[in-house]
């Protein structure tokens, strides 16, 4: 069975699925030029040094459009899932400040009990 797109003249087929129209396509080629171009001013990489100076400097806008840039699904080596090995340790970690749990007296100037004065008395 012949399909509709097949009969109609080829003025009339429009264009195929995901293709930019020409404004479209003008447009970001313009927009990558512009930017490049403004990235020499920030360094030698044009577009990529313009790209670094706005995450750093407008961070919020440049992390917003480049989720929208990253693919939505991650695949593997040969199209496989992307294998994940996670590991959580919790260590403890010991300050400078603290002695070894066997000695447990304080540090630095710390008065002991024996040089506490009781309260009332005027020795």
């Amino acid at each position: 069975m012949v399909t509709e797109e097949r009969c109609l003249p080829l003025r009339r087929r429009g264009r195929s699925k995901g293709a930019l129209n020409k404004t479209t396509r003008r447009f970001n080629e313009a927009l990558l030029t512009a930017a490049e171009q403004a990235g020499y001013h920030y360094g030698e990489d044009g577009l990529v040094s313009y790209l670094q100076y706005h995450a750093l400097n407008n961070p919020v806008p440049f992390f917003s459009l480049l989720a929208k840039v990253l693919p939505l699904q991650l695949t593997g080596e040969g199209g496989e899932a992307v294998k994940t090995i996670s590991r959580v340790e919790i260590v403890p970690v010991i300050s400078k400040d603290m002695k070894p749990e066997g000695d447990m007296k304080p540090e630095g100037n710390v008065k002991s009990e024996g040089d506490v004065k009781p309260q009332g008395s005027e020795a």
